[in-house]
């Protein structure tokens, strides 16, 4: 018994622990790995004319972003990620998607998804969990469709700061499972920081804020090409602007982040950043992108945008990945993190492998896509189509209008600012890769016809209820000539005579000359209501004066009613 009581069961105890520890080391997937699980929750933030070159943890000199280095050092880093597109509609919709332009068919003002694409919100919803509405860009046709719940409609016409009813959300929800997303657009024109984050505008320059150049860009949403030119010190202050709102912005991560720690929140939820586009800055001649200039570019510092990946529960350590990515790669990259399907007809790949150290046998190449003016464009610039088929070594830009064609081939490893046209010296390798590009298109293209084959595209599906009377609507409110004052609400209502029952087409003009946006928005009933939109949205509409609509029934051009012109201001 002594033996038993003494060194005889240590001995015991020892072998036993010992066996266990071979067991343990022996068994496949049975390593001192950490353990890994699976984030319940995913928060996407997305950010208006996003350059990943002017975040510090991207390599840039300035201190731009600390709180996001800090999470990129503890998250996984995508160095080259290629939008789909040089202007937000189409970007966004890739990212909810997985698809290119071409697929989805978002690629134009005024165009929305068929109702039967799936987008990540239904991937969610489908598997319980909450996926608010908290974006005013739900109000435009170009987000309609997209499986946000309307229950679930969070937008503050007035809000304490930029991502409050972000923040707010979270912390309502904290015991919910959810997806949420925000997009922040408050890097796009105009370039205006708040005083205490305008860092970076030295004193000596600070008197060329006053100059009209640097004005316009201070309160402009749209400078066309071209309309202005910038003195070289003017550029570098236009620079140091928007550098001040990268600075802004890292202070609502660092909200998002704290309210991520606060609410027990950081270890059960993945974290996204990333971007609908870039941002010119003078490379190739002005400023902006294609919605703002009103003249589309192709060129990186348009189409590299960020990617960020945290989630501490799963992502154990930092990585830093270097291979060139996709915008259309981030709905399954997210799908997979979370365990769930990935929808078969998209074009986008997980990104997961990668992140866990498997080399794909090939790179994917990127493609982007544009017309001319983005969503400025008018009719005759939407004709006039922009693509760009880019591999890891090489970049081919092409422009197509209805009777002349334009190529342009960059050297990627030895020309990665995209300064010398290299067509002419390389004939053979831009016949090349046109080839490929025609067939992705025409891949493309298939996929989108099937798509169409299951369903009619918008407007088709609204059909006229059968016994339906059809009379020409009298447009009750606004009344021509009106003046509307836009209150703290932040909505703007548009009422007419008509049938509950039937579907209705708006169409609109707003603005004049080159700051002039015509289309035509679905409404069911005999009202429309837009918003609530917050400040920042709210602020551009009076500048878009005067506004001009008509509505009819679906499908009856003979039934228009007068037009009825407005202006908008905004109550103080």
């Amino acid at each position: 018994m002594k033996t038993h009581d003494g060194w005889g069961g240590t001995k015991i105890v020892t072998l036993i622990w010992f066996s266990c520890m071979i067991i343990f080391f022996i068994t496949p997937g049975c390593s001192m790995r950490p353990v890994v699980k699976r984030p319940k929750n995913v928060i996407l933030i997305t950010i208006d004319t996003f350059r990943p070159d002017h975040l510090s943890c991207y390599g840039y000199p300035r201190k731009t972003t600390p709180v996001m280095d800090e999470i990129a050092a503890q998250g996984v880093v995508f160095k080259t990620v290629i939008s789909s597109a040089p202007w937000t509609s189409p970007g966004m919709i890739s990212i909810f998607t997985g698809m290119n332009p071409s697929v989805h068919g978002v690629n134009a003002r005024g165009r929305s998804l068929l109702p039967g694409i799936e987008t990540i919100f239904d991937v969610f919803k489908n598997n319980g969990r909450l996926v608010p509405d908290i974006t005013y860009l739900t109000n435009m046709p170009n987000f309609a469709h997209l499986g946000l719940d309307p229950k679930e409609r969070k937008v503050l016409a007035k809000s304490a700061f930029p991502g409050h009813e972000l923040i707010t959300w979270i912390k309502e929800n904290k015991e919910n499972r959810f997806f949420v997303w925000y997009h922040y657009r408050f890097l796009h024109l105009p370039y205006l920081p708040d005083d205490e984050f305008n860092l970076f505008v030295k004193d000596e320059d600070l008197a060329l804020l006053n100059t009209p150049e640097l004005q316009t860009v201070q309160k402009e949403v749209v400078i066309p090409k071209g309309v202005i030119s910038f003195t070289k010190k003017q550029q570098k202050v236009v620079i140091d602007l928007y550098d001040g709102q990268l600075r802004q912005l890292d202070s609502l991560i660092k909200k998002i982040h704290d309210t991520m720690v606060q609410t027990d929140l950081s270890e059960n939820t993945l974290l996204v950043i990333t971007a609908d586009h870039g941002e010119e800055f003078f490379e190739h001649g002005f400023i902006g992108h294609a919605s703002t200039a009103i003249h589309a570019t192709m060129y990186d510092e348009v189409l590299k945008i960020p990617l960020i990946l945290y989630a501490p529960s799963y992502f154990k350590e930092n990585k830093e990945i270097d291979r060139m990515v996709r915008q259309i790669d981030i709905m399954p990259t997210i799908l997979e993190v979370s365990g769930f399907k990935i929808p078969k007809n998209i074009q986008g790949k997980s990104l997961l492998p990668l992140i866990n150290g498997k080399t794909p046998k090939k790179d994917l190449p990127a493609i982007s896509e544009s017309n001319m003016g983005g969503y400025q464009s008018s009719p005759e610039l939407e004709k006039i189509l922009l693509h760009s088929f880019r591999t890891r070594d090489y970049k081919l830009i092409r422009i197509r209008e209805e009777e002349s064609e334009s190529l342009e081939l960059f050297d990627l490893v030895n020309d990665p600012e995209e300064k010398e046209n290299i067509v002419k010296r390389e004939p053979e390798k831009a016949a090349q890769l046109a080839n490929r590009l025609d067939i992705a298109l025409k891949e493309m293209n298939m996929q989108r016809l099937a798509l169409e084959a299951k369903e009619n595209q918008a407007f088709l599906s609204l059909k006229v209820p059968e016994h339906a009377v059809l009379e020409k609507p009298v447009i009750l409110s606004p009344e021509n000539d009106a003046a509307l004052k836009i209150d703290q609400s932040g909505k703007i209502v548009i009422q007419w005579t008509g049938r509950k029952e039937n579907t209705y087409v708006i169409e609109y003009s707003a603005g004049e000359g080159w700051r002039n946006l015509t289309g035509k928005i679905p409404a069911y009933g005999n009202n429309k209501v837009f918003g609530p939109l917050p400040k920042e949205a709210l602020e551009p509409l009076p500048d878009w004066n005067p506004y001009r609509i008509r509505i009819s029934p679906y499908g009856q051009e003979a039934y228009w009613s007068d037009w009825v012109e407005f202006s908008i201001s905004l109550e103080e």
